[in-house]
């Protein structure tokens, strides 16, 4: 007569192969924490290259926007000077407006305009643009 309390086969996990099982899991996820970490970092700096992209694209159109003198074009440059704004991480960019041309001799004529973003910390400029500005007249 058998005991009814025992059995002689195998049936489900014993601790050995859930010890195992643990220890593969650790070592996929471990395995792809350097994944994950280099993940982060680019999203943190695509956060800012988009912010400053955006604010150098902001310094072109409100330069179109102001009187198209060349005297309006040196007083905008002339009142960004030092000026930085902050992306949503709080990473500080400095705005670096320069004329890259003198203003023209004869009107109309244009001026080209060149808009840098750089950390403030670190100078690393994260985005440049540059266009030639419409001016009809000197003042």
């Amino acid at each position: 007569m058998r005991d009814s309390t025992h059995t002689d086969d195998d049936a489900g996990f014993g601790l050995v192969e859930v010890m195992v099982a643990m220890a593969l899991l650790v070592i996929v996820a471990l395995s792809m924490l350097p994944v994950m970490v280099m993940a982060l970092r680019a999203s943190s700096t695509n956060i800012s290259v988009t912010t400053a992209s955006q604010l150098a694209s902001d310094q072109m159109d409100w330069a179109r926007a102001l009187d198209p003198t060349c005297l309006a074009m040196q007083g905008f440059v002339a009142s960004t000077v030092g000026i930085y704004e902050s992306d949503p991480r709080g990473t500080e960019l400095l705005i670096d407006n320069q004329l890259t041309s003198a203003c023209p001799t004869t009107y109309p004529g244009t001026v080209s305009l060149r808009s840098t973003i750089k950390v403030r910390d670190t100078g690393q400029v994260l985005a440049t643009t540059e266009s030639l500005i419409f001016l009809s007249k000197a003042s």
